[in-house]
């Protein structure tokens, strides 16, 4: 990396949102609807930004204790979906252990990766 350059480390495609780990230690979720969370575990802080919009800054600790019922839901999905990021389990193998062999475009969920060094995919680009 040169300089303060921010890029992608890991991401992730579900039903419901698009999961952006980045290097800086940030995690971006945005959401179908519209809101985002925003995580930086360096800061200690998550950003909630709800449909309209406007925006919420709290520490980790308030925001999973906060009455606000949406932005909690958002954060623990958030939480889940990083957790399978970080643990490198693939989102079949979470819901359906005994079936690794879906078709693409099977599953609620979808994991992008970059092509691996001799694999098929590296082949076809």
């Amino acid at each position: 990396l040169v300089g303060s350059e921010m890029c992608i480390r890991d991401r992730m495609k579900t039903k419901h949102a698009l999961l952006f780990r980045l290097n800086n230690k940030l995690v971006q979720v945005v959401f179908l609807d519209n809101t985002q969370i925003i995580i930086s575990s360096t800061h200690k802080m998550v950003m909630y930004i709800n449909k309209k919009g406007e925006k919420e800054k709290l520490g980790i600790v308030q925001a999973m204790e906060s009455t606000n019922v949406e932005m909690v839901k958002r954060l623990k999905y958030a939480k889940e979906i990083l957790m399978m990021i970080v643990n490198k389990q693939r989102p079949e193998e979470k819901h359906t252990p005994t079936n690794n062999n879906k078709a693409p475009g099977s599953t609620d969920q979808e994991r992008w990766t970059r092509p691996t060094p001799g694999t098929e995919e590296e082949q076809k680009a």
